[in-house]
């Protein structure tokens, strides 16, 4: 159920979701389940906002970074799809050129496409 409320949310904005949609786009017939399990539409909210806590609390683990020791002609690629980017501004008085490119769809397309 909080996977359909994530993807609910995303697509239609906080406002616009009630928990009878959740259950909805949950598969769950059983219109009770909701209401047991998370009490209201602010409870599964706390729910998420917990769930995201936790997210983040994991992420910022260093076992879980990548730290690069720049140097002249250094080049990093990755894809914010799949991680997450967080650039610490720690190179001062040194100056960070960045140029970013995005890539249309899931496969790589040719510039003329």
């Amino acid at each position: 159920m909080i996977d359909a409320a994530e993807r609910l949310i995303a697509e239609r904005g906080l406002a616009a979701v009630t928990l009878q949609d959740v259950q909805n786009a949950a598969g769950q017939s059983n219109r009770s389940a909701a209401k047991y399990h998370f009490g209201s539409r602010d409870g599964l909210l706390d729910e998420l906002q917990a769930q995201s806590a936790l997210l983040f609390r994991h992420i910022q683990r260093p076992e879980f970074q990548v730290r690069l020791r720049w140097q002249p002609n250094t080049v990093a690629i990755w894809d914010n799809r799949t991680c997450q980017h967080y650039a610490a501004s720690d190179y001062f008085p040194a100056r960070r050129v960045m140029d970013r490119m995005s890539i249309v769809g899931d496969r790589p397309v040719g510039i003329s496409a």
